[in-house]
């Protein structure tokens, strides 16, 4: 697992549902997410090293179901029982930047090669919407039969009461009432750059926002000297809780965005590199027409744009309805019931 939102979700299920003892769960995770991710006594936990890649493969090998939230290159590679079932429960519920083999041009063929062999071991994909199992077909070269319209496990919890970090709240009651900007740039290839200078910010504090920065999690953000009163390094929060505590959402590629219009919130798009990014590594087709709000490219028309309120219930209505088209809640339920049919199957085959 290289990210915590949505194996926590599932494992939270498991728990609440008294079901962990009825599998033998191993999670290997990236060193990155160890903090984030959910402990359970009765659940092994091994990191994503080089020495464990070894056990890795052979606990897969062995196991019945193969659950992954992003390219796992060793599946490719190793021997596969028919039996095995592989599901991709993905990292994102929705996507607006081009990923996979969405570039095949551009790739030699031993990394196409190297690529399909991955992307052929997925029995079913989760997705959100008709639109995700377009972007995932094109990505990973697959199927209609290959998905599980369940909703993504991460979106889950927006359909309960959220549970409040006690820290965040604190942090954020100290600021008194004003209005919570988060900002989740999405990943820039050899990149740490930061959208915004210090001059811009400034005029943020000054129409009295506070602003929370949700950096991509392989980006060191540091927050700038002087702006800690009011500007939040969001990086040692968990997504969902920055989420429910924001008022406005600020992005620009970012998948989050999806995930966001759930609470009906408004969202901006902050996209100064378009021209850019929409060469390397892309976006999807028709980018402008799927996003919910004008392309903003500087920091003066765009908050203009929010102070204004530009951006319209209804713009996210549709957003949402767009991108969650099956999203209900019952994510987690859904993918045990198709675990729990492809283990009777299993049985009644041996």
């Amino acid at each position: 697992m290289d990210f915590e939102e949505d194996i926590n979700e599932l494992l939270g299920y498991l728990e609440t549902h008294n079901l962990v003892g009825d599998f033998q769960i191993t999670v290997y995770f990236n060193p990155r997410i160890r903090d984030k991710l959910m402990s359970h006594k009765d659940i092994r936990y091994r990191e994503k090293k080089l020495w464990n890649t070894l056990g890795m493969v052979k606990e897969i090998q062995s196991c019945l179901f193969v659950i992954l939230d992003n390219y796992v290159a060793e599946i490719g590679a190793m021997k596969w029982n028919a039996s095995k079932t592989c599901i991709q429960i993905w990292h994102a519920n929705g996507a607006l930047k081009k990923f996979g083999l969405f570039n095949e041009d551009n790739y030699r063929y031993s990394d196409l090669k190297r690529y399909r062999n991955v992307y052929r071991r997925y029995d079913k994909i989760l997705v959100g919407s008709s639109e995700m199992k377009g972007v995932f077909k094109k990505a990973f070269q697959v199927e209609d039969g290959a998905f599980l319209e369940t909703g993504t496990l991460r979106t889950d919890k927006y359909f309960r009461i959220p549970e409040s970090d006690g820290k965040l709240s604190e942090l954020l009651a100290s600021k008194k009432d004003k209005q919570v900007v988060l900002y989740t740039p999405t990943y820039r290839e050899g990149e740490n750059h930061f959208a915004f200078t210090s001059e811009e910010l400034e005029k943020w504090r000054e129409r009295g926002y506070i602003f929370i920065v949700r950096a991509h999690p392989t980006v060191n953000f540091k927050v700038p000297d002087g702006l800690s009163d009011f500007l939040i390094n969001g990086q040692e929060f968990l997504l969902h809780e920055l989420l429910f505590a924001a008022d406005i959402l600020i992005t620009d590629y970012s998948s989050i965005a999806m995930e966001f219009s759930l609470l009906n919130k408004p969202i901006y798009f902050y996209c100064y590199d378009i021209e850019q990014y929409r060469q390397s590594p892309g976006l999807i087709d028709g980018f402008e027409e799927q996003i919910c709000s004008p392309i903003f490219k500087d920091a003066k028309a765009l908050l203009e744009a929010v102070s204004g309120e530009l951006v319209k219930p209804a713009d996210v209505e549709a957003f949402n309805r767009r991108w969650n088209t099956y999203t209900d809640g019952s994510a987690c339920a859904s993918l045990l019931s198709f675990l729990e049919l492809r283990e009777k199957e299993h049985e009644l085959s041996s």
